[in-house]
Parts: structure tokens; sequence; C-alpha cells
């Protein structure tokens, strides 16, 4: 009997442990908010999952608390991801690549993945300069056109993704809650209020502000506003507001812990972190009624019309004076704060990820 091999027959491909490459720069932000957040909890829920994977993680430099052996370090000063990356996947590109932000590289692979947070600047385009409405734009759909597969992190977002660029290689994959420093601190003992975010237009502060102007012709307390305020954008100094800028976790996890109630006033949101934060922190909320917030907070949050500073105002001197459904709230939030989980966020990911036939071309 002859050798295969004299008979034409071809040998098999040897088969190598796919490499999947993840752009890990987002966690390398000091001050780190949302999207930069989102990046650091979902590689670290992702790497005990991807067993059977050879897991690279680009970044401009090392990411302390991740295995350092997986860090391939691309120094670049500005443009990391549209420079420095692309020259990485140019020369030595991945089987698989995913980007926890919506900036894919040059010379990204075919199977490649992104998470989309949201579109806002297609929904609120006034919030943002004509400079980053068309970056985003582009970006955006740049990544619905190459992207194997696009993650969102909420029904809200793939609509949106749906209408404004026709997609649906989609899949929700909702985020798991940013957890709060443990802390030993008592509940104000008046009526406290405070935001947790950037402040910039789509956050609808000047609402927020103008209905914390109609709670306090009456009513005693205090408001204050937590978060790094967007350049170019300005506030009126009101009475019995305080402006705390960009808070550490511990901080933020004490107003969680002392304030009467977190109101999350949002004009747009693809998820809403603080949502979560609140009900870990049995912390009361009051939120906007929209679809993405909805989805987070489900019967655990007051809803309120975004533009109706009115309809704030009633529900912060609802809270302030209703023990029964403050407690009501807490309990309804801690129920609801089971539904999301790091490790099922990661487990989703994963399996998208292996369903992926890198060996197939």
């Amino acid at each position: 009997m002859k050798h295969p091999l004299l008979l034409g027959s071809v040998s098999p491909r040897p088969l190598h442990p796919p490499k999947l490459g993840i752009d890990a720069s987002r966690s390398t932000r000091s001050c780190p908010t949302g999207v930069e957040r989102y990046s650091s909890e979902i590689l670290r829920a992702l790497l005990p999952e991807l067993e059977g994977f050879e897991v690279r993680l680009y970044t401009p430099k090392v990411i302390e608390g991740f295995p350092r052996k997986l860090q391939k370090i691309l120094w670049f000063p500005r443009l990391w991801s549209l420079v420095r990356l692309s020259w990485e996947m140019l020369w030595h590109k991945p089987d698989l690549l995913f980007v926890p932000a919506h900036v894919l590289p040059f010379f990204a692979p075919k199977r490649s993945f992104v998470t989309v947070h949201d579109v806002a600047f297609r929904k609120i385009p006034s919030a943002y300069g004509w400079r980053a409405r068309w970056y985003l734009n582009w970006s955006t759909r740049r990544a619905v056109r190459k992207c194997e597969m696009i993650f969102v992190p909420s029904e809200a977002v793939a609509v949106d993704l749906l209408k404004f660029y026709g997609a649906k290689r989609v899949t929700v994959v909702p985020h798991g809650p940013l957890s709060l420093p443990s802390i030993q601190v008592k509940r104000s003992p008046d009526p406290l209020f405070f935001f947790l975010g950037r402040l910039e237009a789509k956050k609808n502060i000047t609402t927020l502000l103008e209905a914390w102007s109609i709670y306090s012709r009456e009513n005693v307390g205090h408001l204050i506003l937590a978060g790094k305020t967007v350049r170019g954008y300005s506030l009126p100094a009101v009475e019995n507001v305080d402006l705390l800028g960009y808070v550490d976790e511990k901080e933020a996890s004490r107003l969680f812990h002392t304030s009467t109630a977190l109101v999350f006033p949002s004009l747009e949101e693809g998820f809403g972190f603080p949502l979560l934060q609140a009900f870990e922190a049995q912390c009361p909320v009051i939120c906007s009624d929209i679809p993405a917030l909805r989805e987070v907070g489900g019967d655990a949050a007051l809803y309120v019309d975004p533009l109706d500073a009115t309809g704030f105002a009633d529900a912060m001197r609802r809270l302030a004076s209703d023990a029964r459904l403050r407690e009501e709230l807490v309990a309804r939030g801690q129920k609801r704060l089971k539904q999301f989980s790091w490790k099922k966020a990661a487990q989703a990911l994963t399996s998208v990820f292996k369903k992926s036939d890198v060996h197939s071309s």
C-alpha cells in the first residue's frame, strides 16, 4: 500500500490556539468614568473564561492588576488606537480582536468585535461639537460595517443601531455592577440628593438645577453634583448645591451611603451604572424615564420625564417625606441588582468568540 502522501492527499493543517487580541488601553486611564470602568471590569471577568485562547492585551503602558505576561506594551503619544494599534494589526494580526469601546483600528482582523455603548451623538447632536459628532459617527459606522458582531449593553442601544446604521449583527450583553468600597457611614438625617456622572449637556443638569430650585423653595435639603465638568459646559451657581468635581470610588461610596436618593436626569444613556451602584448602597433612585434606564432600573426607581423639572422636584419631595417608599425602593433595588453580573457578561462574550470559526479561512 502506498503512503497517503504519495496518493496526493494533503495532511491536515495544524490548529493553534486561536489568538484573541484585546484593546486594553481604556484600562490605563486616570480618573476613569463609565467606559473606562467597563473596560477594566469586563477584562477582569473575561480572563478566567478564555481557556483555549491565546490572549494578548494591547496597551500603551503596564496595567496594574492584570497578568504582565499577557500585556503587549505599544507605547505611542497620541491617536493610539488609530495609529499604533493599527500598525500592530498590520504586522501582527491576531485571529480575533475585541475592542471594549467602538474605535476599531485599521487592518483589524475579519473576526473583530466591538462594544458600542450608546449613540447619543446621533440622538442629541447639540450636546457634541462637530468634530466629536463626525468622529463618533465615522467610528461607529465603520465598526458596524467591519465587525463580525457588535456588543451593546441594552436593547435600547440595539434599537438605535438598527435605526441609525442598519446594524443587525448585534448582541445585547448587559453590564455588571461597579461595586463600591465598603464604608461605615450613616444616612444623612436631612434630605440629601446627589448626581454622579460627567457634567455635560446630555446629562440634563440644567433641568436638575431647575428642579432643585422648585424643591428648595419650600423644603430643606442639599444637592451634590459629583463628576468632572466637560470642557465648555458651564452651570449657574445655585444655593445649597455643591459641585465636587471628579470623585474617587471611596467618595462615591460615601455619597451613595449617606444620600436620601440618587437623582439621575439624563436625556440619553446606553446603560446607567449609577443605578446599580445605588441599589448596592441601598440608596433610592430617581431617574429619567428613558428606555435604557427602564431596562436597568425595572420597578426599583421613580421615573420622571427628563424635561419635567417639576416632576423631579415632586419625586424628591416624596422620597424626603416617605420612609416607607424609600424602604420599598431599596428592597426592589436589592432584588434588581441580582440580575446583573460581570461573570454572566463575560460568559456571553466568550460564547460569541468561541462560535467564530477562526480556522475556516
